[in-house]
This record gives C-alpha cells, structure tokens and sequence, in this order.
C-alpha cells in the first residue's frame, strides 16, 4: 500500500516526474510533483514507492524543491551506472528475470536507497540493450539477443547518418 507521504516515481510525456503522495482516494492517489503540478495518477502507472514516507508538513515550495532535488539526485546516479558490467554478473544464470530490488543490491551492495532503486530502474529504461522492464520485473537480455540489438543500432546509426548526408547535399542543390 502506498501511503500519504511516499516520494513516487512515474513516466509522464517520456519525462520521469518525482511526486509526493499527498492522498489516497479509492483506486486514484493525489500527487504533488516536481513541475508544481497537482495530478491523479492510477497506482499500476507508478514505477517506484519510497520505502520511506516523508513528512508534508514543508510549504509548497519547499516540497517542490525536494523533488527536483530528488530527481537531479536519481539522475545523476543513473548516468554513472555501468549495466553492462552487471549483465555480465547475471547473463549465464538458468533464469534470467529478476526483482527491480535484487538487482539493484546486487549493483549497489545490500543496503540500497530509494534514489539507488529509482536511479537503476531510470538506467534500465533508458538502455534497452542489457536489460527489459516489464510488468515489474527485470529480464537480463541473452548474448544474442544484446547483439542482435547492437548490430541493430548500428544499422539505425548508418540511416541516421546517410539521411543527414543526402538532407545536407539537397541544400546544397537547393542553394545553387
């Protein structure tokens, strides 16, 4: 259950938006979040609780302040992490689906932080190579599959690159 309190995470227009719950109404939870915004959001579009609750008691401002705080926090330690080093650790195990949890200790040792579990989850979300998240579970890609997904990228990186040329070379045409 998610209390009154609890520092939320959710995707919103591709942005991940930190939020504190400021209540609970049926199957909807009120929330705060870091853009000042007041929303009603489902609790299956959450991706992360906080174990923690927070007190609500600060203004307004002060509450948006700790989420944006919160966020630079969660996103900064998610650029510094190294998910292939951790597919390396996991990739020949019989089973390859997890908990968001245990692979987040098994990345930062046993005694892990709410920003730590968010920050893993962000990292995951963003780099489809190693890792999928679905339905609240991790499933660490095979060998092949994270090469069929390299030798996919780079086949997109090469349109990228011969569609910026051929737009390059009509200006050029079009300018005389």
């Amino acid at each position: 259950m998610i209390s009154q309190g609890s520092l939320v995470e959710f995707i919103d227009g591709g942005k991940f938006i930190c939020a504190y719950v400021t209540a609970t109404a049926g199957s909807q939870l009120r929330l705060l979040g870091q853009n000042g915004r007041d929303t009603n959001l489902s609790p299956a579009r959450l991706l992360t609780s906080s174990q923690t609750v927070h007190s609500l008691s600060a203004t307004r401002d002060a509450l948006i302040a700790q989420l944006k705080d919160a966020a630079g926090i969660r996103q900064q330690l998610a650029a510094a992490l190294d998910l292939r080093e951790l597919w390396e650790i996991v990739r020949e195990e019989p089973v390859l689906e997890f908990s968001v949890n245990f692979l987040t200790e098994l990345l930062f040792g046993k005694a892990v932080s709410d920003d730590q579990t968010a920050a893993f989850l962000r990292a995951v979300l963003a780099d489809h190579l190693y890792f999928k998240f679905k339905n609240g579970r991790i499933t660490a890609h095979s060998a092949e599959q994270v090469e069929h997904l390299r030798q996919q990228a780079a086949r997109e990186a090469e349109k990228e690159l011969l569609l910026a040329r051929g737009a390059k070379a009509l200006q050029k045409i079009m300018q005389g």
